[in-house]
């Protein structure tokens, strides 16, 4: 999953924006964002104004989410609402890069700002999901943020301003890649190893005076550290710690120890510029103590160090013998970030009886969510049930003429049709659409048609005026029309002989 609220602006773009048709007020926090979220709502729907809500999580069912002039939606709306994203969703995946997919709160959000959108509401209450700029609710245009409490939790690595707590989980792993593992940990696994090879694992025992002051001034500079953590202005702490590590990092660069390694004239230098290397790295490692303590605690037995205090920073680490090196710390997997999401999401659903909500439970993606909705029409297509153990998905939303006749259809030829190196969905067509000139479209029906030369030649249906969008392989200027459920499932509409490429299709 790549963060970012690109998914959701093309999910906004396939329901025809509708956020951007009521007012808004976001609200975000750690603590009490849905009873904040409910007051606001009910407060302003007391004034007279047709008022809607989104929260998150719910406590018994997902209708609780959605709220129209203070009451939850009923189930047969809610799964209504649901199949709209859905709809929506699928042609957003079939757009997206590799296995960059939708995700479910990312539909979910979609589906309630459909559904407040079509019942009209002058102002939306939208509560935040995990935060920072990359939440997915961050597409509403809002002119009124509410701030609700932030916990100690997040302070601690964020910091207590409103810049520091301003953090996504995109963020999050840049700073752990980069402060933790590239700027901290690689110190040590750039340098130990030569002195471990080539010096028995032993520090020198005496640093030369550039080299000393060079560590006298870190060491003062990061005292000012102590009384930052007793203020608990974590995040300034850490600034300062970082800021040191650039400042040791630029040394190593700058000395190159893999280049003097090579040279044997040149081992006492090596010598040296490891062992202040590996001190830099110990005297960060006592400064991160308080924010990663396990890390850190590994790092000092990696030194042979016993250090229990601030004070040990001023006195650098010498004549030691240190222990082989071991990573201390790995570079966070994007997908793993998305597996905490998705256990934390486990965490906070109730175990309740099906009974309670009478519409099926929204599945963990939206490949599941098409299954579950194809199922529960071909049970029952006409029903729409408001109790029992599950309801089906309603017909398809009915639009008028006028939605109908936005759409430009046009009868294309197939003048190209290749592989897109790099992608395992798409194909790239080139169309000859008549007195329009040429267009170039790329199509996600790769897995259906494993020959598409085969298509050249032939006739087919696309959308002529939707927006341009630019994609890594090129400009995609229009949409192809296909019928099925998706993969190997998709089949190009077929046009009589006697139409004509350029052709309107009406």
């Amino acid at each position: 999953m790549r963060f970012g609220l690109d998914r959701m602006r093309r999910l906004m773009t396939a329901l025809d924006h509708p956020q951007r048709r009521f007012d808004s007020i976001h609200v975000v926090g750690t603590n009490g964002k849905s009873s904040t979220a409910r007051m606001i709502a009910a407060i302003l729907a007391h004034h007279g104004l047709r008022t809607g809500a989104y929260l998150s999580p719910h406590l018994l069912h997902y209708g609780e989410r959605i709220r129209i002039d203070d009451v939850d939606l009923e189930p047969g709306a809610f799964a209504a609402a649901v199949a709209r994203a859905a709809r929506a969703a699928q042609l957003v995946d079939r757009s997206l890069a590799g296995e960059d997919r939708v995700t479910q709160f990312e539909a979910l959000t979609a589906a309630a700002y459909s559904e407040l959108a079509l019942r009209g509401v002058q102002v939306a209450v939208i509560e935040a999901g995990l935060g920072g700029r990359y939440d997915a609710t961050n597409v509403i245009p809002s002119k009124v943020q509410v701030l609700t409490s932030v916990g100690l939790e997040h302070t601690r690595w964020l910091g207590p301003t409103l810049a520091d707590i301003d953090l996504d989980l995109k963020a999050f792993e840049e700073r752990v890649n980069s402060h933790l593992v590239g700027k901290w940990v690689n110190l040590a696994s750039r340098t130990a190893g030569f002195v471990y090879k080539h010096f028995d694992g032993v520090l020198v025992s005496t640093l030369p005076d550039a080299e000393r002051a060079r560590y006298d001034a870190a060491a003062k500079k990061l005292e000012a550290c102590a009384a930052l953590y007793e203020a608990r202005d974590y995040a300034a702490a850490i600034r300062l710690i970082v800021e040191v590590a650039d400042e040791a990092n630029a040394y190593v660069a700058d000395k190159a120890p893999w280049l003097l390694a090579k040279d044997e004239g040149k081992r006492d230098e090596l010598h040296v510029v490891c062992t202040l290397a590996l001190n830099y790295f110990r005297l960060l490692t006592i400064w991160f103590s308080p924010v990663v303590p396990g890390i850190a605690a590994r790092a000092l037995s990696f030194l042979s160090d016993a250090s229990q205090s601030f004070d040990d920073a001023r006195t650098p680490l010498l004549g030691v013998r240190i222990n082989a090196f071991a990573p201390l710390a790995q570079r966070i997997d994007p997908k793993n970030i998305e597996a905490v999401i998705e256990a934390s999401k486990d965490s906070l659903q109730p175990s309740v009886s099906p009974q309670v909500f009478a519409t099926a439970t929204v599945p963990e993606s939206i490949t599941d969510a098409k299954q579950a909705i194809r199922a529960m029409n071909e049970n029952d297509a006409n029903s729409f049930a408001s109790s029992g153990p599950r309801s089906p998905i309603p017909s398809p939303e009915i639009v008028s003429i006028d939605d109908f006749a936005r759409l430009d259809l046009r009868i294309g030829k197939v003048i190209t049709c290749e592989h897109v190196e790099g992608s395992d969905k798409l194909l790239r067509f080139e169309l000859d659409a008549g007195n329009l000139g040429t267009r170039q479209i790329f199509s996600g029906i790769k897995a259906a048609y494993a020959e598409p030369g085969n298509l050249v030649g032939r006739n087919v249906v696309f959308i002529a005026n939707l927006s341009p969008r630019k994609m890594r392989f090129g400009i995609s200027e229009g949409m192809i029309l296909s019928a099925g459920s998706g993969g190997d499932q998709l089949f190009l509409l077929d046009v009589d002989a006697g139409a004509q490429a350029g052709m309107p299709v009406k």
